[in-house]
């Protein structure tokens, strides 16, 4: 019976539902006589409904077609949103992402820059600061603090090593030191200009005209300190100009700036030559201040020079008066000027390379080192103050004081003695040069004199006759009195020697050596009987005179060379108007005698008498002493003098 057993809603047929169990559920609580009337009860109910459900359908149509209509469109409504559900999975989303990704990637920039920005606002104090300090080094070398300005170079140059040493983390053995950033260089670039202004400002001390030695000592310090004469830099970045002095050594080698041992952790072979380097710049920076110093007394003199070589003719000229007081003048300055500007370098240089410690430097410099430097040194010293003699002082001496008179000159050996004294305190004694330069600017200026004595003589005797029937220029006396002998007839005398020649009142009898001697400061009174003689014997004193103040004792050789020089050109000059005198035939015979008579005076009073007022009147020696000089020439005049004498008497007598 089990198996027979059917539920309620299986019996009824009704749908297993949660209503229709419900209503299964209420049948059951109902009595039989409720049971029996239950389908009554349905029918009626379901009668109603029906009614009711008609009578809503004929009063609610409108709704229900608004119903059927909304039905419908939610059904393609739902169908449009499946379809729109598809596209956007499948097209709109996976395009969303990349474009969200490409979002990413462009604003990836944006925030990076943002964050630098931020960075950069956090560090700005420290920004501002390390901007500053080129602007501060700049400042520091306009006003002359190189110490503070070389502190801040090297917090500068720190801060590169701190970089490279906070960027080596990784592998030192494989990987090079990293570029500083883009700022660093820049700063450290604008640095390394600031440095170099203050280098060129240093060196060009050295160059300035009137420096004094703290002026001088504090540049050179300064360059020590700047090691710019040391070693090139290693392992510098390529940021970092490669010869900066601001940077030298990245890895701790070469200046540091701060502490100021310039050369520790150099070689002291390097030390030494940077030594060396820094004294050749030290001294060549003074030479072009010395220079500029003497340029403008050495142009003068020069100038006046250079008028002289340019003069027509031979290229000589006499001297006014002015012009020698002028270049006496200016060569007084120049040697003054030469001797402070000298002898400050030497003192300056001793005091600054030869006076100070030795340089620190690792390893230490050796005994032999040090002396090699000292030595080194002094030959650097030794070398500037021989060029600067004989670059400066010996070319413009050796130019300028022959065109000096004999008197002007020693004022000027006095002011070179003094000169060379002061030097040989520092062991630059030259007074061993100025016996040659004096003897020749003696010989020199008393040859001139001399000459521009004989050439007023020979000059006087020119005017006096035709030159063109003599040849005039010929040394050779016999050709002069062969021509002279050959065309006596077409010689012709402008002025009688009776008019200039001679005394007026001793035209009669013109007077002859008598054999008496005079002391060699007195002129013999025979030699007033004939004017210009008289004038050729002024002249030749008054240069003798003025060079008894100054006789080199090695010259006189040479000055009785010149001095018999210019009697045998003066003997010449008046053999060729004695020739001339008696080629005339119109001349009388009186004539022919005081010309013959002037020349016995010539040859035999005032020739000897101006050899012993050199020798004997000037040097104090005996005239026997130079008799050699030139006495074959001297003997040759006299010779062709005797033979003209001795021709007259074969001379046609004037009627």
């Amino acid at each position: 019976m089990s198996g027979d057993t059917q539920t309620l809603a299986d019996v009824v047929g009704a749908p297993s539902t949660p209503a229709s169990e419900e209503y299964l559920k209420h049948l059951t609580t109902l009595s039989l006589p409720d049971l029996l009337a239950e389908p009554t009860v349905l029918q009626t109910q379901a009668h109603y409904l029906t009614s009711s459900l008609v009578t809503l359908a004929h009063t609610s149509y409108p709704t229900f077609l608004a119903v059927h209509q909304s039905n419908s469109a939610l059904n393609a409504s739902l169908s449009t949103l499946s379809a729109s559900l598809d596209t956007l999975v499948s097209d709109s989303l996976p395009a969303l992402e990349q474009c969200a990704s490409d979002w990413k990637n462009r604003t990836e920039s944006v925030l990076k820059e943002r964050k630098r920005a931020r960075v950069v606002l956090e560090q700005h104090e420290k920004l501002r600061d390390l901007l500053d300090i080129p602007l501060l080094i700049d400042t520091c070398v306009r006003n002359g603090y190189f110490g503070e300005a070389l502190s801040l170079a090297a917090h500068a140059r720190s801060l590169a090593t701190l970089f490279n040493n906070n960027d080596g983390s990784g592998d030192k053995g494989t990987q090079g030191a990293q570029p500083p950033p883009v700022l660093l260089s820049s700063i450290l670039a604008e640095v390394d200009q600031s440095i170099t202004q203050m280098l060129v400002s240093l060196l060009a001390t050295l160059h300035e005209p009137h420096r004094k030695l703290p002026a001088l000592f504090k540049a050179v310090n300064f360059l020590r300190r700047m090691n710019v004469f040391g070693g090139g830099a290693d392992n510098v970045s390529p940021a970092i100009p490669l010869h900066s002095p601001v940077v030298a050594k990245v890895n701790g080698k070469g200046a540091d700036f701060a502490s100021g041992h310039t050369h520790y952790g150099a070689s002291t072979d390097d030390t030494l030559q940077a030594e060396q380097q820094l004294a050749l710049a030290f001294l060549s920076g003074r030479e072009a201040c010395l220079v500029a110093s003497l340029d403008g007394c050495g142009r003068n003199i020069q100038g006046v020079i250079r008028e002289l070589q340019a003069t027509p003719g031979d290229g000589t000229r006499s001297l006014e008066e002015r012009e020698l007081e002028d270049i006496a003048r200016y060569l007084k300055k120049y040697i003054d000027t030469w001797r402070e500007a000298v002898y400050d370098i030497v003192t300056q240089y001793s005091t600054i390379f030869l006076e100070r410690s030795p340089l620190p430097s690792n390893p230490p410099p050796t005994k032999e080192q040090l002396r090699e430097l000292h030595t080194s040194f002094h030959s650097l010293l030794s070398t500037y103050a021989t060029h600067s003699l004989t670059k400066h002082l010996v070319p413009t001496l050796s130019s300028a004081l022959p065109l000096l008179a004999p008197p002007a000159l020693p004022s000027l050996l006095t002011q070179l003695t003094y000169c060379a004294s002061a030097f040989g305190r520092v062991g630059l004694d030259f007074r061993g040069l100025l016996a040659d330069i004096m003897g020749k600017s003696v010989v020199a200026a008393v040859r001139r004199d001399i000459r521009a004595a004989g050439s007023v003589w020979a000059q006087e005797l020119l005017k006096s006759y035709e030159p063109e029937e003599i040849e005039d220029g010929k040394t050779d006396m016999a050709m002069s009195r062969s021509k002279s002998s050959s065309s006596r007839s077409g010689v012709k005398v402008n002025r009688a020697p009776s008019k200039w020649l001679i005394s007026p009142s001793l035209v009669a009898s013109p007077p002859l050596p008598s054999g008496t001697s005079t002391p060699a400061h007195i002129p013999p009174p025979l030699l007033a009987s004939y004017p210009p003689l008289a004038v050729f014997t002024n002249a030749l004193l008054t240069t003798l005179n003025g060079l008894r103040l100054l006789a080199p004792l090695h010259v006189k050789e040479a000055l009785v060379h010149v001095i018999d020089e210019e009697m045998v050109n003066g003997g010449q000059a008046l053999l060729r108007f004695a020739e001339a005198v008696s080629a005339d035939e119109k001349l009388e015979e009186g004539e022919i005698i005081i010309v013959k008579s002037c020349g016995e005076v010539y040859f035999n009073v005032f020739a000897p008498f101006v050899k012993r007022a050199l020798v004997e009147g000037v040097y104090g020696s005996k005239v026997a002493e130079s008799d050699e000089v030139l006495g074959s020439q001297a003997a040759d005049m006299k010779r062709n003098w005797d033979t003209w004498t001795s021709s007259l008497s074969t001379l046609p007598q004037s009627q």
